[in-house]
């Protein structure tokens, strides 16, 4: 029958259109409405709280509280109430809240909520499953005193929770943490203050980076081992005290795989240690050095055994060494050692020693890098002391050459290619008197310009055969010498062609008076 100036709303049109209708036609649509209309008439009154319509105009659906008033004799007054937006908004806050509960839930990283106490209120699945702890094990406990923060933690985690309670921005943060079962893990934690149901409190979020942390730890310790291995090989070649270098090397090897002694031992062709150089590679004090001379490697048939089958030998804890190995854990335990790794010394594939580290620190998380370290690094020792070894041996040799070449009553000369004098001795001094250095073997003997015509040295040069000839050597105002002059190959290059020729020049005849 009439409207007021709310219900023409945008399009007052469209009421206008409607009046005069019978209610039975304009709300067949929604019944419901016609229902309440008609309990209106006897009971005076009628209300619907909510109700979802549709619009006879647009077939729209709208949301309206409804109430009806009876007015004598027999009209009806109706209040509307479009609640639609409101709706809406609840509508979506309902899926917000459900769409947050689900990703809270399913998240695959662990989510927990605390208030500002740190007393944890609720975590997600992912919590349980990264940790191993419970959910049940987990609410309402202090979120500061979780057995899996380590307490160096404790400090800095209070302030970034006092910061974020401020609303000041706190940078993700690193840290090593350890699950229920003891095992480490590394995550990023991530806090920020948030506000749900009307309550503020704090969100972590923890995301795990073990897997990356453990590649990048991987590519820290191969360059470490690259290191090491470049350093010791340096020692070797600019440090001419070996002895200083293998200690400096048994160090930086010890140091890196967490031994607190290393030690290099030599034996003899009895089986016994003859030589052993022992360093500290800890700061563990030194009063437990060990005396290594004349133990016999067959005292430690156990030892043996694992180098025959591995090429190394790694004992992680004597004490738990089989009862048929109780010789070998005998003599360990009287050198006071509790855990032992030893790599060969060989040169020219013959055994010769150990390269030993004793006393090992969380072996569990060696690499195979560490192993290639010992094994390289024992390999560069033993290619080391081969060489000064040899060098010794050679250095002896030598001195042992020069001596008997200066004692012999024979002139001998060493020549190159172009007739160089590269060396002679006493005796060759004592005859010709002056300086050889710088000269050629025709010039020092002959006092000649160009090499002699019958020169059998440069046959020698040429086909490598031993040749003889007799020489006649005047010097002014003195008595004519002659020689018994024999050449021979003394060396060849590694083109096998001759290099240094031998001269050697008997006296066949005395001086004439």
């Amino acid at each position: 029958m009439d409207y007021n100036s709310a219900a023409k709303g945008n399009d007052p049109l469209k009421i206008n259109c409607i009046l005069n209708e019978s209610p039975s036609e304009f709300f067949k649509k929604n019944p419901q409405i016609l229902h309440k209309l008609i309990e209106c008439t006897s009971k005076k009154q009628a209300k619907i709280k909510e109700i979802k319509v549709l619009s006879p105009f647009d077939n729209k659906e709208n949301y309206l509280t409804l109430n009806f008033f009876f007015v004598p004799n027999d009209l009806v007054l109706l209040y509307m109430n479009d609640i639609t937006s409101h709706k809406l908004i609840e509508k979506d806050l309902k899926n917000s809240k459900e769409k947050y509960k689900h990703l809270f839930e399913q998240a695959p990283f662990p989510i927990i909520l605390f208030d500002h106490n740190a007393n944890i209120i609720d975590c997600n699945n992912a919590t349980e499953d990264i940790f191993g702890f419970k959910k049940k094990d987990l609410i309402n406990q202090n979120y500061l005193k979780l057995s899996y923060y380590p307490s160096q933690y404790i400090p800095l985690l209070k302030e970034r929770l006092e910061k974020s309670w401020k609303e000041i921005e706190v940078e993700p943060l690193h840290l090593k943490l350890y699950k229920k079962d003891g095992s480490i893990i590394w995550i990023i934690s991530i806090v920020s203050k948030v506000k749900i149901k009307g309550v503020r409190m704090f969100q972590a979020i923890l995301l795990d980076i073990t897997e990356l942390k453990q590649a990048n730890q991987l590519i820290q310790h191969k360059l470490e081992v690259e290191k090491v291995i470049s350093s010791i090989s340096s020692h070797f070649i600019s440090n001419i005290d070996i002895d200083d270098a293998i200690e400096r090397s048994l160090i930086e090897m010890g140091s890196l795989i967490g031994a607190k002694r290393a030690y290099l031992l030599l034996n003899n062709e009895d089986r016994t240690v003859e030589f052993y150089s022992q360093v500290y590679c800890s700061n563990m004090p030194n009063s437990n050095e060990l005396d290594f001379v004349n133990l016999n490697i067959d005292d430690f048939p156990y030892i043996l055994k694992e180098y025959e089958k591995r090429r190394f030998v790694y004992i992680k804890n004597v004490s738990d060494l089989p009862q048929k190995e109780e010789t070998t854990k005998f003599q360990l335990q009287k050198l006071h050692i509790e855990s032992l790794l030893l790599f060969p010394i060989k040169i020219k594939e013959k055994l010769l020693g150990f390269i030993g580290f004793d006393n090992l620190e969380d072996s569990t998380h060696w690499r195979t890098d560490d192993l290639t370290l010992l094994k390289t690094s024992s390999e560069i020792i033993g290619n080391a002391l081969e060489r000064k070894w040899g060098e010794e041996t050679l250095k002896n040799t030598n001195q042992l050459l020069t001596a008997i070449l200066c004692s012999l009553t024979e002139c001998i000369l060493l020549i190159d290619r172009e007739f160089n004098i590269i060396w002679v001795n006493n005796e060759t001094e004592n005859l010709f008197s002056s300086q050889f250095v710088g000269k050629k073997c025709f010039e020092y003997l002959f006092r000649s310009s160009k090499p002699c015509k019958h020169c059998i040295a440069k046959k020698t040069f040429s086909n490598g055969s031993i040749y003889e000839n007799e020489y006649s050597f005047k010097e002014q105002g003195k008595p004519q010498i002659k020689y018994w002059c024999t050449t021979n190959v003394a060396s060849k290059d590694k083109n096998n062609d001759v290099e240094l020729v031998i001269i050697i020049l008997r006296l066949i005849n005395n001086y004439a008076k």
